[in-house]
């Protein structure tokens, strides 16, 4: 069986059924029916095979994907926060109209960037415009 397969059996038996009677096939689907209900709710998503395989690699690939996208809200939140310590004010309403005007990067584009910052990470940003 799979290890959440497991986890998740395992947590049933624990936190569940070792601290109540269940009399019975009914009652044991009732119960069920009534903790399934109160689950958190699943998403089904696509992810590239880079992500999917680190996925596989996690014990808990739930936790990692809310972490990165916890740490993704921070970061909207955290730039928002700079940029109105220098007196830009970021609305909703600007957001969704700069969103509706620029165009989304071509791959290219994305790969470019890749480069450079590549190449500020490494230290070997040229100093000459020119070169870049």
């Amino acid at each position: 069986m799979h290890r959440a397969h497991d986890r998740w059996v395992g947590t049933l038996r624990r936190e569940l059924l070792n601290r109540m009677l269940v009399f019975g096939r009914r009652h044991l689907q009732a119960v069920l029916t009534r903790v399934c209900r109160s689950l958190p709710e699943r998403v089904t998503v696509s992810l590239p095979d880079d992500v999917a395989g680190y996925l596989d690699g996690e014990e808990n690939a739930s936790a990692a994907v809310a972490d990165a996208l916890r740490a993704r809200m921070d970061r909207g939140a955290a730039t928002a926060a700079m940029l109105r310590a220098v007196g830009i004010d970021v609305t909703d309403e600007g957001v969704a109209r700069v969103r509706g005007t620029l165009a989304r990067l071509t791959a290219e584009q994305r790969a470019e960037n890749r480069r450079r910052r590549d190449m500020v990470r490494a230290g070997t940003w040229p100093t000459d415009d020119t070169a870049a």
